[in-house]
């Protein structure tokens, strides 16, 4: 039958019987049914590649997944010629097909019910059909359109240290326009777009209240829509609800979704490790150093992290340098270069290899920097110390005041303990009113310590170098 499928002998169930049984009225025999059914399974496995079994995690992906190969065996059922067999396919996916949103697979299998009908002469159903193509290529233009916006925004982020605000107003418009496309066209696809931009556009606002909002009222639609619903999809917006928690520093209800998003990622997945990164600097801010150890070898040993972008790498780079400098502990795995483990004295090569200011205006570079200044407290390296000071500091005047509040208020508090000869006493004098400013933001600059990318708090970690500073100067005497 294969084979007669392919050299077009085979057109439809009567030329099959006809080759096969030398009868062409055999079609309603169960032999040929059954044999028809083991064709169509292998046809669609082997073009597929895919234990069927093994990918339906939810319904949705069920159904994506069984109309994907459905389609393709319309698609070449009518490319041979065997329209009767590819009609008889559609009309029994075509409504399944437009309850999912399933745009493309609509499209095809109206498409060729149309063609039967035309050729049947029944204008009334080809009319019929002929409607449902117009109104679902409208949508499949609507679905291009907005995820076509959303992956440019993608682009834009996805191998950046932070979230630039350049281009806000841009992201805005987006929403905007697909906001209009929802409205005119209520479709899966397009609602999800809406919600992801308005979530990225709330994280490069810094506007955790609205990525909450925002993320809430996704997790509402996918309540209200549970045909739609997947663990992947619910994860893209929780784990942006724990992450907003841990920046605004409520830690008893981050981990509330920390909970929740373990149980719904598979290990491995991108979205599992979007989830660690937050998940890691959660177990460090709440000192739960035993938890961030096992977060980081469990991340660092997976094999998939070797296939990261070199942006993520180096971000965990950063965060072992913080976590080992912090607790004391020996992480077993590692990023860092050759030899820097567990005694602080190897750190002067880690941070010898910290990125210079010239490549990074904000972000990771600052922080990474002010590891460096820790590592030079310790070591009382204040030569050194300042030659670093006079590059933020002329960072600081330039932009970080302007576009990172917390990062310019910070570079002023360690340029205040150069001025001071790094004496902590009268240090800490002069540095509590850039504290309180700390403590107190004006309302234009709220929003939390994303902004800044702190793995520690710069409150926490203001006191973590004034307590080195004391010890170097009390050991120094």
């Amino acid at each position: 039958m294969y084979s007669g499928l392919l050299d077009g002998t085979i057109f439809d169930d009567k030329s099959a019987c006809s080759k096969l049984y030398n009868n062409s009225k055999a079609f309603k025999s169960s032999t040929y049914n059954s044999l028809k059914t083991r064709l169509f399974w292998r046809l669609t496995n082997s073009l597929f590649f895919v234990d069927q079994d093994r990918i339906f995690i939810n319904r949705y992906n069920k159904v994506i997944y069984l109309h994907r190969k459905n389609a393709t065996l319309v698609r070449i059922l009518e490319y041979r010629g065997a329209i009767a067999a590819a009609a008889y396919i559609a009309k029994k996916n075509l409504p399944q097909a437009i309850e999912y949103h399933l745009a493309d697979e609509v499209c095809i299998y109206s498409m060729v019910l149309s063609q039967l009908a035309s050729l049947s002469g029944k204008t009334n159903e080809f009319e019929k059909y002929v409607q449902i193509v117009k109104q679902w290529q409208d949508k499949k233009i609507a679905i291009t359109q907005a995820e076509v916006l959303f992956n440019r925004v993608t682009s834009w982020y996805a191998a950046q240290w932070d979230l630039q605000q350049e281009k806000l107003i841009e992201i805005s418009n987006y929403y905007n326009i697909v906001n209009s496309l929802r409205k005119e066209y209520d479709c899966y696809k397009i609602h999800e777009t809406y919600f992801l931009l308005k979530r990225i556009h709330a994280e490069v606002e810094q506007d955790y209240n609205v990525i909450i909002s925002i993320c809430n009222e996704a997790l509402n639609y996918y309540k209200t829509n549970d045909k739609f619903s997947s663990n992947q999809s619910k994860a893209i917006f929780i784990i942006p609800i724990f992450s907003a928690y841990i920046w605004i520093g409520d830690y008893k209800s981050a981990f509330i979704y920390a909970n929740e998003c373990s149980k719904l990622l598979r290990p491995g997945s991108q979205n599992w490790f979007a989830f660690q990164e937050p998940h890691f600097i959660l177990a460090l801010r709440s000192k739960n150093y035993q938890l961030a150890k096992q977060i980081f070898i469990e991340v660092t040993t997976h094999p998939n992290f070797n296939f990261k972008n070199e942006v993520m790498i180096e971000k965990w780079r950063l965060h072992e340098f913080y976590a080992r400098f912090i607790s004391q502990e020996d992480f077993k795995q590692t990023l860092l270069p050759k030899g820097i483990r567990g005694k602080h004295k190897h750190f002067r090569a880690f941070a010898s290899t910290l990125p210079t200011l010239s490549k990074d205006l904000t972000g990771h570079n600052v922080v990474a920097v002010f590891a460096h200044i820790l590592y030079l407290i310790r070591i009382g390296d204040f030569d050194t110390l300042i030659q670093r000071d006079e590059s933020l500091q002329v960072l600081r005047r330039k932009r970080l005041t302007k576009l990172n509040y917390r990062l310019g208020i910070f570079a002023r508090m360690i340029h205040i303990m150069v001025e001071h000869n790094f004496n902590p006493v009268p240090t800490q004098k002069f540095a509590k009113k850039w504290q309180n400013k700390l403590k107190h933001m004006p309302e234009k600059f709220k929003g939390g310590t994303a902004e800044t990318l702190e793995i520690i708090p710069f409150e926490d970690l203001w006191e973590m170098m004034m307590n080195e500073l004391k010890a170097v100067k009390h050991n120094s005497k």
